[in-house]
């Protein structure tokens, strides 16, 4: 059994390392067909926000090979939306279920945070934190969530940023890290240029490094995330000091492959 947040009263056991990363898996019925949810570690959902939010545009995806560009917001009907849609299917899924609130504002986080406080389906928060944040608003941030809620808060940090933040994360109460969102890139397609999150395997050797440097900065749990594609990347992560993985790009592109991942860590 892993204990991501051992130093919570409540805490978050896990029976399994392996979980989908945020904005791969939807909110729970996206990919009940294909994935078993029940052999992985946890769920971990798209990101909320306190209202509800249109796509960033036209979503515009461009293939690099190893990787992918993915431009397309923080799409979501809002938190009370989800919880409605979605709570039936959290309790089915027979694992730990992490609703990932993006870092807007401390009240909107609160919001959020209030409303899922009292979803016994919820088990954990993962707070996803914005690249432009200084230490001081992270910290105001983390703040609120913990003051919304018993919930351990998990904070997933900037991937330029990650050994910047961790400390600070660390300090204001954060239970556990996440390392980390997806790196950002710009490309240029058609008339301009494009701006997204990167992904795909081709991440692997940067996210493994930032999981090493951040490992080597704090005593928290990390649970990495980046790249990974194989069991023996998984692997990789683990030896560099995570106690947990996520699997973001391939469960779109191979949800099989992704499960066999799930599958060569699930404990019965």
């Amino acid at each position: 059994m892993i204990e991501l947040a051992p130093q919570h009263k409540t805490g978050l056991s896990l029976k399994s390392p392996i979980m989908p990363a945020s904005g791969s898996a939807g909110f729970a019925a996206e990919y009940a067909a294909l994935i078993d949810w029940s052999r992985w570690g946890a769920f971990v959902t798209n990101p909320v926000t306190a209202r509800p939010r249109p796509p960033a545009g036209e979503p515009v995806t461009i293939d690099l090979g190893a990787a992918v560009l993915m431009h397309a917001g923080i799409p979501n009907p809002g938190v009370r939306a989800v919880i409605d849609d979605s709570r039936s299917a959290w309790k089915r899924m027979g694992v730990p279920v992490i609703v990932h609130v993006a870092g807007t504002t401390p009240d909107d986080v609160a919001e959020c945070v209030v409303r899922l406080a009292i979803i016994d389906e919820v088990h954990a928060v993962e707070l996803g934190v914005r690249d432009e944040e200084d230490e001081g608003a992270i910290a105001a941030l983390i703040g609120a969530a913990i003051e919304a809620s018993e919930k351990p808060v998990l904070v997933r940090l900037p991937f330029e940023r990650a050994a910047e933040f961790a400390a600070t994360c660390v300090d204001a109460g954060a239970k556990a890290l996440v390392v980390a969102a997806p790196p950002r890139g710009t490309l240029l397609h058609g008339d301009g240029f494009v701006s997204g999150r990167i992904y795909g395997r081709g991440v692997l050797p940067l996210a493994l490094r930032a999981v090493r440097e951040v490992h080597a900065l704090v005593d928290a749990p990390i649970v990495a995330s980046g790249g990974v594609h194989a069991v023996e990347d998984a692997r990789a992560m683990l030896s560099a000091g995570a106690v947990a993985v996520q699997v973001d790009a391939l469960i779109w592109r191979d949800p099989k492959a992704a499960l066999a991942i799930a599958e060569a860590f699930a404990t019965d």
